[in-house]
């Protein structure tokens, strides 16, 4: 972590807070803990005479922790108390003098930071030590003369000639006055007799302390050319000072002397008596005492030699009543340094002479020890979540630059009636929620390790910034995910990182190791996820690694059948360790299986090697086989069946996009290579590569082809693979396809190849695996060739199904939904060609029955008809909507919420750079980053800013939502909501004509459009329902996505049931700007719509601001928001991830 330093003085900067905003690891506490007990050490020690008997040692704090656990922060925040102490001090004593009657007459604290990792080249550490505690004194000093207007405030009352008594003193002692003045009326002493006194008192006092410092720093200089038999200073050649005739350092510590005069030094610079300012002609009634805390951090840091020097130099130079040492180690790394340094004394011949052991050692010198907790799972993630606010906040960051792991929700205080939004004077608050990024980084951890985290997110900063300065910005949750796979790999795991790079196909075969079979066979590390740490409890033992390396992906249990290899049984423990027997069982059981043999021996092995040495040699709380546990869950890759690869982000990492850059304006690499007819493929390979039955092997033929971009397959390959994979299952040959689609062009498939898969049956457990292989054919126009038009439709209708089985629980249905919208969602019919609006009618209820709307009812496709006239607007007890009728011509309603891929439609036709769909007077000034300065409510301005002007050009955290097309678009403000309107309208034009319809727009709802729409009952008619299903709150669960519903984010349109009307998401998701301004108060009449041109009011109070209204709830909020009559609202530049878009067509007046 880095820390901002005091140049001068090596301490840490004086304004730090010492808590608040950057105590972000919640140390706080420990820091007032650990100042109370040094305090207290240091206000009980009473300082003796060198003759005298000596007394209790001083007292030493050991902080404990690993390498980057907080050791360092929770030191800086213990300094700047001990740093402010003599400020509250001071202040004491103004207000109350006559309680310090029998104190000293000032008592200082000075705390002294060292870091004795910089001195490694210095003989003796006690000469540095002393040099810092110097420099100490006087930066203490300086800090007790700014306190002077203080000082001089509470003199003012003792009149006009003590004033010129000031003036004088201020002439004759310079900055050293205003610690006299403080000095003397805190005491008491009679300003006109006492204050130049005590000034000349001190001042010789300082005069004194610096001369026994240089008296120090000779002595020490004589140590250093001492050879440590006599105590005097030795001559010796001048390329050997300050070592012996041997050229080794001198044992200064032998001489008993040397610590009587240093230790005197120390107590004379400690209290300056009376008699002491007498001699500098200065008379005191009571002493001034110096107290020292030397805070020493990074001892594990040094040699081991070094930190035990550390050790012995604050048990015996400095073991004086008036110091105190608070030190930062690793006890572990000390300890074995201990035992290094006296190694020679543990053994004499067969017995122990000495036995010392670290611990023991090290349990004589600190008094104190006291270990870190570890960080909770809400402390890392608030330490996560502040630094990314800290990166975020660079002006500099370049345009695609989006939050990575905490996502910020707009939220207000609840009014009277318990609702968000009814009280509109409250102020608008950003409320953080995790990412499934941050999800994944931490469950990779064992234990949270505060460094390691501010360095994986450094990493992937850095990584993004540069990949989006390329334009090519990550895409989404799965490259952020991938990527922070590598980025842990590459910090905290090199070597298996290396590995991972180096052999082609070490990747897949050690993610398929996530994967659950679809013969039955569980994975080897299953991805039950547990609430709490570690989350995934993996039982890899050494056994279980090297059993997983011989037989791969079925390790998961006893192997049975003959597809895998009949009887192959291994002893896990018996060859765990043992390469010998493990490579002559392997040998024996694989013998006839080439390919096998080779991912066990060349891929697997190599793997479990490296797996088992990180785990033996390091004490990381880094765990790779947890962090490919969080990334197997993160991505789903147990329910899909498909591992992604790592090629596409090798090419992308920053130092391979450098190489590749430079290759390219070498002309060395074509960016569209020429197709060309591989018939020089090795048919042995790829033979053996199908015909294996370890599914990690097959995974990886395209490597082991050798086929790159621009290759083809010609017929003779793809009748190999088709004769050479019949025996495997429906799911294994698309999961083959699937991985040569790429290479393969429909003209080159065999005819046999087209109607081998037409009449296969299903099975219903395969269907999610079945699913990606069938995208991914689909993608390479591949279906039809291959025959597999009706098994897509089949998967589709079941997944369908279990889409809409309410019974299932909700987190089942919406893999299901997903699944079905990557395969194209036939109940919409999204099309491209029409700015991905939907090309299939909706289904409707007309009277008990359900039918598809006629041409009338939807002219424009996407957009149904809600009739006009009279309908019951509002709800008894809601004080800003009671009931009331309405009037309403007719419109047309969106079915869904605007989704990611029509929104993408805007963005990839620059809406966002196009001024002409900007109409508000203040929407092309938000655009433009001119709308910030216009707000005056401080809230509201700090809102904006979060989001700068170069993040306008398209939805906030845009990366994290484009490649799921079928959810619907958030973290769009109500400007953007409008320009996408008006974009729409001109696209649509030529449909409207001939739907008969000129003079219609796409426009926001109002209100009332919106309230009419949810409360249908029919395809005509409307009536007072509470929700959009009815008046029964306890079907809300399965009706629609709240925060009750469970899962947390916002949901594909299409999840939950439509309206009467075929209306999807009516109440729930997310809310849904509407075109009318909020008002508190209530009317019988319809709201009217914001004007075209209509200049949105600011003001310092919301009370006073326009804000446009919202209706429908969404999946953060309660089911009671989500009610027909509940209104709520929100400021026209916000945005969060609650906040969506529907669209309704309406006649223009």
């Amino acid at each position: 972590m880095s820390r901002s330093r005091n140049s001068e003085s090596g301490r840490p900067a004086s304004g730090a807070a010492p808590s608040g905003p950057d105590d972000w690891l919640g140390y706080g506490f420990y820091a007032d803990s650990l100042w109370a007990r040094v305090r207290l050490a240091l206000s009980t020690a009473q300082l003796q005479p060198a003759q005298a008997l000596p007394t209790a040692d001083p007292l030493v704090v050991g902080v404990y922790g690993e390498w980057g656990a907080g050791k360092s922060r929770l030191l800086e925040l213990v300094y700047e108390r001990a740093r402010r102490q003599n400020g509250k001090d001071v202040a004491q004593r103004l207000q109350d003098p006559s309680a310090y009657a029998g104190s000293p007459l000032l008592n200082v604290t000075v705390p002294v930071w060292f870091h004795p990792w910089r001195y490694e080249h210095e003989p003796h550490l006690a000469v540095p030590l002393l040099m810092h505690v110097s420099e100490a004194l006087q930066s203490t000093l300086k800090d007790l003369a700014t306190w002077r207007e203080a000082a001089d405030g509470a003199l003012v009352a003792l009149g006009q000639p003590a004033a010129e008594l000031l003036a004088k003193a201020e002439k004759k002692w310079g900055a050293v006055e205003a610690v006299a003045k403080m000095v003397s009326k805190v005491t008491g002493h009679h300003v006109t007799q006492a204050v130049v006194g005590v000034a000349a008192g001190f001042f010789g006092a300082r005069e004194s302390a610096t001369d026994v410092l240089q008296t120090i720093k000779d002595t020490a200089d004589r140590f250093a050319n001492d050879d440590g038999k006599d105590g005097k200073n030795d001559t010796v050649n001048s390329h050997l000072a300050g070592k012996d005739e041997q050229g080794q350092p001198p044992t200064y510590t032998a001489d008993g002397r040397h610590y009587y005069q240093v230790q005197k030094f120390l107590r004379d610079l400690s209290r300056i008596t009376p008699k002491e300012a007498e001699a500098h002609g200065v008379e005191l009634t009571q002493a001034v005492e110096l107290r020292f805390v030397v805070f020493v951090d990074d001892l594990d840091r040094c040699l081991p030699e070094k930190a035990v020097a550390m050790l012995e130099v604050i048990k015996t130079v400095f073991n004086v009543e008036s110091f105190a040492f608070v030190v930062a180690l690793d006890d572990e790394v000390i300890e074995r340094g201990i035992s290094h340094r006296y190694r020679d004394y543990r053994f004499k011949g067969a017995k122990p002479e000495m036995p010392i052991t670290g611990f023991e050692y090290l349990e004589k010198i600190v008094h104190l020890p006291f270990r870190l907790p570890a960080l909770t799972r809400e402390q890392a993630e608030t330490f996560v979540r502040q630094h990314e606010d800290r990166l975020m906040a660079d002006p500099a960051l370049p345009p695609g630059c989006q939050r990575l792991w905490f996502t910020q929700t707009m939220e207000r205080g609840l009014g009277d009636e318990g609702a968000p939004g009814k009280q509109a004077s409250a102020a608008p608050t950003a409320t953080a929620r995790p990412t499934p990024l941050t999800q994944m980084l931490l469950d990779s951890f064992e234990a949270y390790v505060p460094r390691k985290l501010l360095r994986a997110q450094e990493l992937m900063h850095q990584w993004q910034c540069v990949l989006a300065a390329r334009g090519k910005a990550m895409q989404g949750a799965p490259d952020q995910a991938m990527f922070l796979a590598l980025a842990l790999l590459q910090l905290f795991a090199p070597d298996l990182y290396r590995l991972v790079r180096r052999r082609p196909g070490l990747w897949k075969e050690w993610m398929n190791a996530y994967l659950r079979l679809q013969e039955g066979f569980e994975a080897v590390f299953p991805l039950q996820r547990r609430e709490t740490a570690p989350h995934f409890e993996l039982h890899a033992s050494d056994a279980r690694l090297y059993r997983w390396a011989a037989i791969g992906p079925y390790a998961g249990q006893q192997v049975q059948t003959s597809a895998v290899g009949a009887g192959f049984t291994l002893n896990g423990d018996a060859v765990a360790g043992d390469l010998t027997a493990w490579r002559a069982a392997v040998a024996e059981n694989w013998a006839n299986e080439t390919e096998t043999l080779h991912s066990a021996e060349q891929v697997r092995l190599p793997l479990v090697l490296a797996l088992c040495e990180y785990r033996n040699a390091h004490r990381h709380a880094f765990n790779p086989l947890l962090m490919a546990a969080a990334l197997a869950h993160t991505l789903q890759w147990q329910t899909t069946g498909q591992v992604v690869g790592l090629a596409r982000y090798w090419s992308l990492l920053p130092e391979e996009a450098v190489l590749q850059k430079q290759a390219e304006t070498l002309g060395e690499v074509s960016a569209s290579p020429p197709r060309r007819m591989r018939n020089d493929l090795n048919m042995v390979t790829l033979r053996g590569v199908l015909a294996s039955s370890d599914a990690s092997t097959r995974s990886t033929l395209v490597e082991r082809l050798g086929v790159v971009a621009g290759d083809v397959l010609p017929t003779a390959v793809l009748e190999e693979v088709l004769w050479t994979i019949d025996e495997l299952s429906i799911t294994q040959q698309l999961a083959v396809w699937a991985q040569l689609a790429p290479f393969m062009d429909a003209a080159q498939c065999p005819e046999r190849l087209k109607t081998e898969y037409r009449d296969k049956a299903l099975d219903d457990a395969e269907l999610p695996l079945l699913a990606p292989h069938l995208k991914v054919l689909g993608e390479h126009a591949l279906l039809e060739p291959l025959g597999l038009t009706r098994q897509v439709d089949t998967v589709r209708q079941q997944l369908g199904q279990r889409r809409d089985d309410i019974e299932r629980p909700v987190q089942e249905r919406e893999q299901a939904a997903n699944t079905v919208a990557a395969l194209g969602d036939e109940r919409f019919a999204f099309d491209p060609r029409r700015w991905q609006l939907p090309s299939k009618r909706a289904r409707v209820l007309d009277g008990a029955a359900w039918r598809d709307t006629t041409p009338h009812e939807e002219p424009i496709p996407g957009f149904v008809r809600v009739e006009g006239g009279r309908f019951v607007r509002g709800e008894k007890g809601e004080s800003d909507n009671p009931p009331c009728p309405i009037e309403l011509p007719t419109f047309y309603m969106a079915r869904t919420l605007t989704t990611v891929a029509q929104w993408q439609c805007f963005v990839q036709a620059q809406g966002y750079e196009d001024p002409q769909w900007w109409k508000e007077p203040q929407a092309w000034a938000w655009r433009q980053g001119q709308f910030d300065s216009q707000v005056e409510n401080k809230n509201y301005r700090t809102w904006l800013a979060r989001r700068p002007q170069d993040q306008r050009h398209q939805p906030w955290n845009w990366a994290e939502q484009v490649g799921q097309p079928q959810q619907p678009v958030w973290g769009v403000n109500w400007f953007e909501a409008r320009a996408y309107a008006r974009w729409l309208t001109s696209q649509l034009q030529a449909e409207l004509g001939a739907a008969g319809l000129p003079g219609w727009q796409v426009r926001l709802p109002t209100e009332d459009h919106t309230e009419r729409a949810q409360r249908a009952a029919s395809l005509a008619e409307a009536d007072t329902r509470r929700y959009p299903w009815g008046d029964d709150e306890a079907q809300a669960a399965t009706q629609a996505n709240f925060d009750a519903t469970g899962l947390g984010h916002a949901s594909p349109v299409g999840l939950f049931a439509a309206n009467p009307l075929g209306l999807f998401d009516m109440a729930g998701n997310l809310w849904a700007w509407q075109d009318n301004l909020y008002q508190a108060k209530a009317t019988q009449e319809r709201w009217p719509r914001i004007a075209e041109n209509q200049a949105l009011t600011t003001h310092k109070d919301l009370d006073h601001c326009d804000r446009p209204a919202l209706r429908g709830g969404s999946w953060i909020y309660a089911t009671d928001n989500s009610r027909c009559a509940y209104r709520h609202w929100n400021l026209p530049g916000d945005y969060d991830d609650g906040i969506g878009v529907r669209l309704v067509l309406s006649l223009v007046p």
